[in-house]
């Protein structure tokens, strides 16, 4: 994962910018107001909207139809039989879980969803297992599918 800097600025400066963004438009005040109010419970929200003014956007490096590995303290229990499936060597590459990317959305802080085969249940019955993950819990082998690119270059 590419290295962070963590920038404060107050919400007033954002509205502002967003209000000169909508020079011209009828209600832009109310307008401007209703979408600081409705992005900051979210926090990636203002992160989005700071970065757009700045012409820039949210990426990550992986596209859906990856596959990727995820450590197996990062699935959540209650959704599959993480033991067994280790006993049973199940979806396991080099000691971490196998998985395909389905699907990215940018706008959640679990940005990418993934499924994997796994055994749920007391009878440990094979089903595709899903879950929402962060970008940064994934990890790249040369050995998977992954698109043709280095991982931590952005798409």
């Amino acid at each position: 994962m590419s290295k962070q800097a963590e920038i404060k600025i107050p919400l007033g400066v954002l509205e502002k910018q967003l209000l000169e963004k909508l020079n011209n438009v009828p209600y832009a005040k109310l307008i401007a107001k209703v979408i600081i109010s409705n992005l900051e419970p979210t926090e990636r929200g203002i992160s989005q909207l700071f970065m757009a003014f700045m012409g820039m956007e949210d990426t990550t490096p992986w596209l859906v139809g990856d596959e990727a590995l995820i450590a197996p303290k990062d699935i959540h229990s209650w959704l599959c039989e993480k033991n067994e499936m280790i006993e049973r060597k199940m979806s396991i590459h080099k000691g971490k879980f196998k998985v395909t990317i389905k699907n990215i959305d940018m706008n959640r802080t679990d940005n990418i969803h993934i499924t994997f085969l796994g055994l749920y249940g007391t009878l440990y019955e094979e089903k595709q297992i899903e879950q929402w993950v962060k970008a940064d819990e994934l990890t790249f082998d040369l050995d998977l599918n992954c698109s043709a690119r280095d991982v931590g270059d952005e798409v």
